[in-house]
């Protein structure tokens, strides 16, 4: 399976990003003085990615809600 990147951001504007094992992503906030930066390195699922794209779920704890609790 290819990496894959998550970029989220829920309703109410908060930014969760991550990947995939043995990807790095690294990006940088402008809006703060001094541009703070902030490194992901892989970790999350393809299963998580996917469950998120399918727009099924409101946020990224609902997604692993349902994967820590096999939900539906």
């Amino acid at each position: 399976m290819k990496p894959q990147v998550l970029i989220h951001w829920d309703a109410t504007g908060m930014q969760r990003t991550g990947a995939t094992e043995g990807v790095e992503v690294v990006y940088v906030d402008e809006r703060v003085p001094h541009d703070r930066v902030y490194r992901s390195m892989g970790s999350i699922t393809p299963e998580l990615v996917e469950l998120l794209a399918s727009g099924r779920f409101k946020d990224v704890d609902d997604a692993l809600n349902h994967i820590d609790g096999g939900g539906a």
